[in-house]
């Protein structure tokens, strides 16, 4: 998209596909999900030309039909994984984690039970959710915290990403944010999902940067 070479274009479809094959033989639900909900963001923000993100939408879809019609699916054990969804959550292991945590949550509604004690209480390693981790050990100041976190993050995202003035590099940055932060809704805890958290300071830095530089080119001087 961002190049005119054909041939780097051929390189980056060939990429994507052994990129696909990869992902479906080592990847997780949540891998897969918060990856295409994080790509099909940044297409609808950047639909300027709906011939051509057509054209390359409608390449896409024959590219992994025929992709998919020369390999086994019921090789790959995340299709069965999700299939397995039609029969509900109440028989999934993680929907009990994210009970328990709701319940801890509701009953130590301001402060929660402490920084790293979910293990403690459930034993269990950690909720498969971030979010319901940050409520059932810090209460409403977690709460708060991940408003504040989650709700200034995505706005200036949104902001940055639909401003012409920002670059692939910058765009590549927010997504992987919005990548991690989805992602940890399905797995993790505090402390797993770093890279989350170290994306959060870079996002941070980003957005500063954004706010201060509005002057012309000023912005992509410094990216």
């Amino acid at each position: 998209i961002y190049s005119n070479s054909k041939y780097l274009k051929s390189v980056c479809i060939i990429v994507t596909l052994v990129s696909l094959y990869w992902i479906l033989v080592t990847a997780t639900r949540g891998v897969i999900v918060s990856l295409c909900i994080s790509l099909f963001i940044y297409f609808i923000l950047n639909v300027k030309d709906l011939k051509k993100y057509f054209f390359y939408f409608a390449i896409s879809i024959m590219t992994i039909i025929l992709f998919f019609s020369i390999i086994n699916l019921s090789d790959f054990s995340i299709i069965n994984r999700f299939i397995d969804l039609q029969e509900g959550y109440t028989g999934m292991k993680r929907y009990y984690h994210y009970t328990w945590a709701l319940e801890i949550f509701m009953e130590n509604p301001i402060i929660g039970i402490g920084a790293g004690r979910y293990g403690y209480f459930t034993h269990s390693a950690y909720a498969h959710n971030l979010f319901l981790e940050l409520i059932s050990e810090f209460g409403l100041f977690g709460f708060v915290a991940w408003i504040l976190i989650v709700g200034t993050g995505l706005y200036n995202s949104l902001k940055i990403l639909k401003n012409k003035k920002s670059n692939y590099k910058t765009d590549i940055i927010i997504l992987l944010w919005v990548y991690f932060l989805l992602n940890s809704m399905f797995s993790g805890d505090i402390s797993i999902n770093d890279y989350f958290w170290i994306l959060t300071g870079v996002l941070i830095s980003i957005i500063r940067m954004f706010n201060i530089n509005q002057k012309p080119n000023s912005y992509q001087q410094h990216i």
